[in-house]
């Protein structure tokens, strides 16, 4: 369900709204969705130990919930409980009587674009033509599921397939070895690029990391120290087109990025001038850079063509982005196959993983 009509029904039931969970992204982002639609958090529920720095709201443990609260909506508030059945609150919780999951809130907060109603009905024909492309049915099931998510605020069949682990994933349909070149684009705080080792056991390749934001990128750079990760070249710029500098919301989070309204200015740079200038045989290039994918992309066409790495491209931050990077990377390159998944339950993560037929695993 969309948050509007959640609202709708909470409002109807007329109970105070619990959340399980405090101080984390989503736990904010649900409650900020909730209240633009009139509903207000009665308290935030505390199941745990840890140390908290400072809660706007009322915190309670279960103890104050079981004793003072005989009937109230469940909000769930850690993003791991979304993958959660709701029997497991209706069973713990006596008061509970019904359970609600926020799924569309970044779209709200305009951090990712909402797909408009009509969006598989307006676009029957090529969405149908880049099923056709993928190279196994997870692909089909993910990328129907993905869209249902975003259109109808529904994510039963996301749930049933995604993957939680991203980009690195066990049992992927292509081949790795330890020798890749490795561009991470949006490297943030160096998370990709753990998994990257991991999977690769990282030997004698070569990582070059993007990172635009000042407190992700320093981040970023005291992990590649304290773990002495040699073969790493860690750049504080973002990717596009051609060189530029662009104003930019960086805030530490995930989700900085490329703004008109952008408080900072950031330096971008193409990706093909950096291959061309270190000699950078890419084998892999990975783009999650909040919207500029397609710039990106396009700024990487020359080493696309002469080296053929595999892709992983993020398909969620703009509203036509599934069909917009299918057509760019698509007039690209010749002999690729297709595969897109899903990695979350929220109304993010879907992402193209774009593989030279010679890299499959068969």
């Amino acid at each position: 369900m969309k948050t509007k009509d959640i609202a709708k029904e909470i409002k109807e039931l007329g109970i105070p709204v619990i959340i399980w969970g405090y101080w984390t992204q989503t736990t904010q982002y649900a409650a900020w969705a909730l209240e633009q639609f009139g509903v207000e958090i009665e308290a935030y529920l505390q199941t745990d130990q840890k140390q908290i720095p400072k809660v706007e709201g009322k915190l309670i443990t279960e103890s104050i919930l079981n004793n003072n609260y005989p009937e109230y909506v469940m909000i769930k508030g850690y993003i791991e409980h979304l993958m959660w059945d709701d029997s497991v609150y209706y069973n713990r919780f006596s008061g509970c009587k019904r359970v609600y999951e926020i799924i569309d809130s970044n779209d709200m907060l305009g951090i990712v674009e909402p797909y408009d109603d009509d969006f598989a009905v307006k676009n029957h024909d090529k969405l149908k033509e880049i099923k056709s492309a993928f190279c196994d049915e997870l692909s089909v099931i993910s990328f129907d599921a993905f869209i249902k998510l975003k259109v109808e605020g529904d994510n039963t069949e996301v749930k049933k397939h995604l993957l939680t682990r991203q980009y690195f994933f066990e049992d992927a349909p292509w081949i790795l070895s330890e020798k890749e070149f490795y561009l991470d684009c949006g490297a943030y705080d160096g998370d990709s690029i753990r998994s990257f080792i991991e999977a690769t056991n990282f030997n004698g390749g070569g990582i070059i990391a993007f990172e635009p934001d000042t407190t992700t990128y320093q981040k970023l750079v005291d992990y590649l120290d304290s773990n002495s990760i040699d073969g790493v070249k860690a750049l504080r710029c973002g990717v596009g087109e051609k060189k530029a500098r662009l104003s930019f919301n960086g805030d530490g989070s995930s989700s900085a990025g490329v703004r008109e309204d952008g408080k900072d200015v950031i330096d971008v740079v193409a990706i093909d001038d950096i291959v061309s200038e270190s000699g950078f045989p890419v084998t892999i290039i990975k783009m999650d850079i909040e919207g500029m994918e397609i710039s990106a992309l396009k700024g990487a066409a020359k080493s696309i063509k002469e080296y053929r790495p595999i892709l992983m491209i993020c398909a969620y931050h703009k509203k036509n982005d599934l069909i917009d990077i299918y057509d760019t990377v698509n007039s690209m390159v010749e002999d690729y196959c297709w595969y897109f998944r899903c990695h979350s339950p929220i109304t993010n993560e879907g992402v193209y993983y774009i593989v030279p037929k010679e890299r499959v695993n068969n």
